[in-house]
């Protein structure tokens, strides 16, 4: 059963956007991924990175807007794939234009585990600067979010469907917006809302841009 509480309401310095934050988890469904430190076979269909080093570095993300201001990635300390008890998992390690991508968050103890919730999370591309995140605003106000715990059962955890499209990506995290267009390269997906704050899970794949 999954339980989400309302602990407390944190006011970052940093300029962003205010996000709302909602309790609808959503379990992975059958056959979760299990707790290892390799990926999976593709046999058994979940990934975490790509074995080999990116084809294509782009150079540093710019915007034309000069007001933009790019969200923070909130990785102080990234541990690919598994911490703990939870697991993050990646459907493909390539896809497109336009391609669906699943990931999965997934308690794999037996007891149940606390996170924060399902938006707490970052879409950012290795270039020659360094990961950098892909996502930001123009809106120079604090971010304003709910810190909530939400509680996995065992088995259970956050599933994100992700169409590799700028507009798809800016729905998912409602007002923040794509810039500059996605180009080729390896993206990861960062999940920073764990019970130790100074961690984040990641997984990556890559993108080929096909406009």
């Amino acid at each position: 059963m999954r339980r989400c509480t309302r602990r407390r309401l944190l006011k970052a310095s940093a300029p962003a956007l205010a996000m709302a934050a909602g309790c609808s988890a959503i379990s992975p469904g059958s056959n979760p991924p299990t707790s290892s430190d390799a990926s999976p076979t593709p046999a058994d269909g979940w990934y975490i990175r790509p074995d080999t080093d990116p084809a294509t570095v782009p150079q540093p993300l710019e915007c034309p807007d000069d007001d933009f201001i790019r969200a923070p990635s909130h990785s102080q300390t990234i541990q690919w794939g598994n911490t703990g008890a939870l697991t993050l998992r990646v459907s493909s390690l390539t896809a497109s234009t336009g391609d669906e991508i699943h990931i999965t968050l997934t308690n794999t103890a037996s007891e149940p585990v606390d996170t924060g919730n399902r938006r707490k999370f970052t879409l950012e591309l290795y270039t020659t600067a360094g990961w950098q995140p892909v996502r930001g605003t123009t809106h120079e106000l604090s971010l304003m979010y709910t810190d909530e715990a939400v509680r996995h059962s065992s088995g259970e955890g956050f599933l994100w469907n992700v169409t590799l499209t700028e507009d798809w990506i800016t729905y998912l995290g409602k007002d923040l917006e794509v810039c500059p267009a996605l180009v080729s390269g390896r993206y990861r997906f960062v999940y920073w809302g764990l019970p130790q704050t100074e961690q984040s899970l990641a997984v990556a794949f890559d993108f080929q841009s096909t406009l």
